[in-house]
């Protein structure tokens, strides 16, 4: 049977972990609220090396892809503890969303090991389209994921994201 003395301090312990879960709860829905709120509004899209952070392109509203990359939340995934392996590495690229010069969120592209390839989530049909989580191009052996790393969550692809990698791999192999 526990002490008096010590059911005070273990009572104290357990409502500091529910009140810090509540809070990190919290702050992940304000982000995700940020990031939704903001994409209307979005006006250009910059992509950068992630390796040193130089400007590799601009897109704006005359772009004929800016409207699919613009709406990235269009479905996610929470990734679990173990999923989060995926992002041990270093990401490739930033795609950073702007509002007036103003960077309002960022998504970071990966590209994982073959031995990490079990961590993605499967690919799910909607009954009208199939949402994937990964893109591997014919070219590449490896395949491409786009995370919001502040919030854990891989987005899927949708044909402008699948597009804007082709062109991230023809501007690097061209340097």
């Amino acid at each position: 049977m526990i002490e008096k003395n010590w059911l005070l301090p273990i009572i104290i312990i357990i409502l500091i972990g529910i009140i810090l879960y509540g809070w990190q709860r919290n702050i992940r829905y304000e982000e995700m609220a940020k990031s939704l709120s903001s994409i209307p509004f979005v006006d250009s899209i910059l992509v950068k090396d992630a390796k040193n952070e130089e400007k590799i392109l601009n897109l704006t509203q005359e772009d004929p892809i800016f409207d699919e990359l613009k709406n990235i939340y269009q479905t996610y995934y929470d990734l679990d503890w173990s999923q989060r392996k995926l992002l041990n590495g270093e990401p490739l690229f930033y795609v950073e969303y702007l509002v007036e010069d103003e960077k309002r969120h960022t998504v970071s592209i990966y590209q994982i090991d073959n031995e990490q390839i079990s961590l993605i989530p499967e690919d799910q049909w909607t009954g009208t389209r199939t949402i994937t989580y990964n893109y591997l191009n014919s070219d590449n052996t490896r395949p491409y994921i786009l995370v919001i790393e502040k919030l854990n969550q891989i987005i899927s692809f949708s044909e402008g994201t699948k597009k804007l990698i082709n062109d991230l791999e023809d501007i690097m192999g061209n340097r």
